[in-house]
């Protein structure tokens, strides 16, 4: 939801930006419909975390 868009747009501190996310809408993210659902997935582990990739090399 885009309460989720807001708490990581605020955290990466920048102004006017374009955050764009894509979630597969099959195998093990089939019924994923929210960053908070994505984040409480149990294949994310202190050794294997969920990540985020970037365009930005000073993020």
């Amino acid at each position: 939801g885009n309460e989720d868009h807001n708490f990581v747009h605020d955290a990466l501190e920048y102004g006017d930006c374009h955050l764009s996310l894509a979630i597969p809408k099959y195998g093990i993210f089939e019924n994923i419909n929210s960053l908070k659902e994505l984040a409480r997935m149990p294949q994310w582990t202190a050794e294997k975390p969920l990540r985020v990739a970037t365009g930005f090399t000073y993020v």
